[in-house]
Order: structure tokens, then C-alpha cells, then sequence
């Protein structure tokens, strides 16, 4: 019955508000109604009478007949399309009409007769399709001032009176954005965009935008048709994945892959530009026998403290990664030469060799760390190349340390004696 007293409404309450020819179908696909407008044009010549299925009427448009077919089956899909019956094109909307429960209880077409422009009195439609749809729906002309906005606006962001499209998008967003609308105005196809907008909490939500152009009677495009939800929660999950994939679980550096991928684009830039830049590679010393002593929780507090001081000591556009294990890696971008690999390390390795005090566990950590580096395109020309010379420095370095440590060992033991 609620279904019946549902689709009721909306015969009653919309169809004849609109100025441009339009259907009704049911959940089954069925013609239920059409408006005054559609009997005096009737762009579907095939609608006869009797009960008449979608299928019928789109049976040339095997991509309208999937669409609808999709949200008859439970998908929420809006769509805009081009329809051309042969003597008369139009712009054919397609919206899904739900109930509170957001359970899909029939299709709403709509024909543009050359693109024509909505009019005011098509407003009542716009507010019945946002209170089933629950989707933001905004009608703005072509410099962006908001002409309409559905009250879901109210649920999703907290207010309904943004004067213009661009007023509270986020600047990272707002060339997109503009780039969108001149390309809605030149080319007139819809287009899709994902961009954030400020709440009244003042926080940046995302939201998935399917932007329509309208045209008037001579095809210029005057009114950019809107319809957008929130997708926060699912931009929240694709950051953490892509943060998974990319860092090291343990630090919050980034991971040998990103690594990789960066020193990738870094020799890219450098063979094109012709710009220098440097490999670091460090590693602890004597870290096993930190784990050995103290525990692997130990270890792990030693091995955030060390990404900490990385961190703090990079220059502003370093990139510091840990490789595996207590190995780590500093990619130094637009470097003059050597000498400033040099001056830099330098000055950071006292910072990263002090002593790493943990109050809690009144317990005093040593920290010493190997270096080695390598420059493009000085020692190598690859990627895999400035990685092998930086590695052998490290070890040179490490061997160094050995020999000088046992060397003072047997100093010590010869003044004992």
C-alpha cells in the first residue's frame, strides 16, 4: 500500500509541475504515468498504451537499458545521457525515486527537449527528488552562483545558503573544480569529480559530484545541474589502505616500495632537468645486541626514537623511509653536489648518534649509526646503481668503526696488563 500511495504522489505532486516531457516507471519498469508535456511530443513513439516495459522503449540503447536495468535492481545510479528518437534529440535524466528507507520504489525519466532549461516552476520537482534520494542536488549558472540547493545540503554540511559553488571548496580542490566547469561549458557532456567542502564544523568533507550541463534553446550552456554525496567515509578507508601500502607500520616512514618508487621519480626528474640529488642509506649499529640486552620492546622504541630524529634533521623536501630492519634511507632532493651531502651529514649525525634516555625504564641507550651515500649522476646513472654504491659506503663505514673499536679494545687490554 505504501508503495502504491508513493508512486500516487508522485504522479499527483510532480509530473505536472514539469515543463518538459517525463515518465514514471514502477520497480518492475512499467510506465505507471507520463505529464501534459509528454502528450504533445511524445519522444517514444513506441508508448501506445497498455502497460509498457522499459525495455520496449530503450530496446536500440543497450547502455540505458543496463543503467536502468541497474537501478531497478537495487543500484543507486543517476545518469544523463543524449537520446535521439530519429527526428527530435533530447537530454535524457534518469534518477532513482526511494522511500525513507532509501528502498528504490521507481525511475523518474526526464526529456530535454534540444537541452532545455529547467524552469522555476521545476523546483518542487528538484525538493522531491532530494527528500527520496537524499542526495545533494544544486542547480548553479555557468560562474558557479548556486541558483537552488535541495535541503539535504543541511544534513550533510550544516547549511543550505552557499551563494556559490567555489565559496567553500578546499584551494587544493578549487582549480579542479573550475577546470570542470569550463570543460561542462565547451564540451556539454556531464562529467564526475570527487572535491571537499567545508562544513559548519569547519571540517573538509568529500563528496562524489556528477555534474550535468543545461543548455537553452540555442545549445549555449546556461545552468550546471549538480547532484553530489558524501563519500568521507570511503575517501577515510582509501587514505588508511594507501597509507598501509606505502608506510612502515611501525615507524609511520615510508616503506622500501614508496621508497623505490620515490628515487624512481627523483632520477626521472633528474635526467630531464638535469638536477642532482643524493641516496643515504644508515643503518644501527650493534642493534641485535640492543634487542638481545633489553627486548624487542626496547628495540622498537629505539627504532621509532632514531625515525624521529630523521625526521627532525631532513631538509624540507627530504624523503626518509625505513628500508627493513634497523636500515633506513634518506633521499636528498635538488642537491648542488657532493660537498652539500657531505656538509649535511655533517651536521645531523651528532644529532642522530646521541644517547636515547628512556625515563620510564631509567635505562641510558646508546645510538650509533653507519652511513654511506651516493649523488646522480656522479657515482651512477640507476637507480640500482646509486643504491649499491651507497650500500658499499655503508659498509666501508662499518668496517671502519669495527677496526677502530677493536684496535682501542686492544689498547685498553695492553695498558691494563
Amino acid at each position: 500500500m505504501e508503495l502504491i500511495y508513493q508512486i500516487e504522489k508522485l504522479q499527483t505532486r510532480v509530473l505536472e509541475t514539469l515543463s518538459e516531457p517525463a515518465i514514471l516507471l514502477n520497480d518492475e519498469g512499467i510506465v505507471v504515468s507520463t505529464n501534459s508535456a509528454w502528450e504533445k511530443e511524445q519522444p517514444h513513439k513506441e508508448l501506445l498504451g497498455g502497460e509498457t516495459n522499459y525495455k520496449a522503449l530503450f530496446e536500440q540503447f543497450p547502455e540505458i537499458l543496463e543503467k536502468i536495468s541497474g537501478i531497478l535492481s537495487g543500484k543507486d545510479i543517476i545518469f544523463s545521457t543524449v537520446f535521439d528518437n530519429y527526428e527530435t534529440t533530447y537530454t535524457l535524466q534518469v534518477l532513482p525515486i526511494k522511500e525513507q528507507s532509501r528502498h528504490i520504489i521507481g525511475v523518474l525519466l526526464l526529456y530535454k527537449n534540444n537541452s532545455t532549461l529547467a524552469k522555476r516552476e521545476d523546483i518542487e520537482f528538484f525538493q522531491l527528488i532530494a527528500e527520496y534520494s537524499k542526495d545533494m542536488i544544486k542547480v548553479t549558472d555557468v560562474a558557479g552562483n548556486v541558483e537552488y540547493a535541495s535541503p539535504s545540503h543541511e544534513i550533510f554540511l550544516g547549511y543550505i545558503d552557499e551563494s556559490n559553488i567555489f565559496e567553500y571548496t578546499h584551494p587544493d580542490d578549487l582549480k579542479n573544480l573550475k577546470s570542470l566547469y569550463n570543460e561542462l561549458i565547451n564540451n556539454k557532456k556531464s562529467c564526475q569529480i570527487e572535491f571537499r567542502k567545508k562544513n559548519k564544523y569547519m571540517e573538509w568533507v568529500w563528496v562524489e559530484a556528477v555534474c550535468t550541463p543545461i543548455q537553452d534553446k540555442t545549445g549555449n550552456v546556461v545552468n550546471i545541474l549538480i547532484i553530489s554525496r558524501d563519500i568521507s567515509e570511503r575517501k577515510r578507508m582509501q587514505f588508511d589502505l594507501e597509507f598501509m601500502a606505502y608506510h612502515d607500520h611501525l615507524t609511520g616512514l615510508y616503506n622500501r616500495r614508496k621508497m623505490r618508487m620515490t628515487m624512481d621519480e627523483c632520477l626521472s626528474e633528474g635526467i630531464s632537468s638535469k638536477n642532482r640529488f643524493a641516496v643515504i642509506i644508515m643503518d644501527l649499529d650493534k642493534f641485535k645486541s640492543i634487542n638481545d640486552t633489553y627486548g624487542h620492546d626496547v628495540g622498537d622504541l629505539v627504532l621509532k626514537e632514531f625515525s624521529r630524529r630523521l625526521l627532525d634533521t631532513k631538509r624540507k623536501d627530504d624523503i626518509v623511509g625505513r628500508l627493513s630492519g634497523d636500515e633506513f634511507s634518506v633521499v636528498m632532493r635538488e642537491i648542488s653536489g657532493i660537498t652539500e651531502v657531505i656538509q649535511h651529514l655533517s651536521v645531523i649525525k651528532p644529532l642522530l648518534n646521541s644517547p636515547f634516555i628512556i625515563p620510564e625504564l631509567n635505562l641510558e641507550v646508546m645510538i650509533r649509526s653507519s652511513i654511506g651515500y651516493s649523488v646522480f649522476p656522479e657515482h651512477a646513472d640507476t637507480v640500482s646503481g646509486l643504491f649499491k654504491i651507497a650500500d658499499n659506503a655503508l659498509y666501508k663505514e662499518k668496517k671502519k668503526r669495527i677496526k677502530i673499536a677493536k684496535t682501542a679494545s686492544s689498547r685498553i687490554k695492553k695498558l691494563s696488563n
